[in-house]
C-alpha cells in the first residue's frame, strides 16, 4: 500500500527591500488654468511617496500636485519616515500605511487667502 500525501515546501524569501517613504511638504495655490475661482484656498500639501532620493521625491511630489490642478509656490521640507515616525492611530500613520499600498498619497491642508 502506498500513501500519497502532500507536503508544503517553504522557501526562505529574501526580505523585500522597499525604497523609503518620504514626505514632501509643499505650499500650493490653485492653478490659473484650473476651474477654481480666485477665492479658493491656498494649501500646505504633504505628499507621501516611495522614493530612493530627495530629488526624485520632490519632482514626483510637484507632478502630483500640478496634476491635481494646483501650482507649487514653495517647498517646505523633505523627510524620510517610517511607521515609528508617527503616533499610533494618527492621520500621519494612516497616510504612511496607505502609501505603502498605493505608492503615493497626497494630502491638502487648505486655508482661505485674504487679500
Amino acid at each position: 500500500m502506498r500513501w500519497w500525501g502532500s507536503s508544503t515546501i517553504r522557501r526562505q524569501h529574501e526580505p523585500v527591500m522597499l525604497s523609503p517613504v518620504r514626505v514632501v511638504s509643499l505650499e500650493a495655490m490653485p492653478s490659473v488654468s484650473s476651474a477654481r475661482e480666485a477665492s479658493t484656498p491656498r494649501a500646505y500639501v504633504n505628499v507621501y511617496l516611495i522614493a530612493d532620493a530627495d530629488e526624485y521625491a520632490i519632482g514626483q511630489a510637484r507632478r502630483e500636485v500640478e496634476a491635481a490642478g494646483w501650482d507649487v509656490t514653495g517647498e517646505c521640507s523633505v523627510a524620510t519616515v517610517s511607521e515609528h515616525s508617527f503616533d499610533a492611530g494618527s492621520d500621519g500613520l494612516s497616510y504612511y500605511e496607505q502609501c505603502l499600498i498605493d505608492g503615493v498619497v497626497v494630502v491638502f491642508h487648505t486655508w482661505r487667502h485674504e487679500h
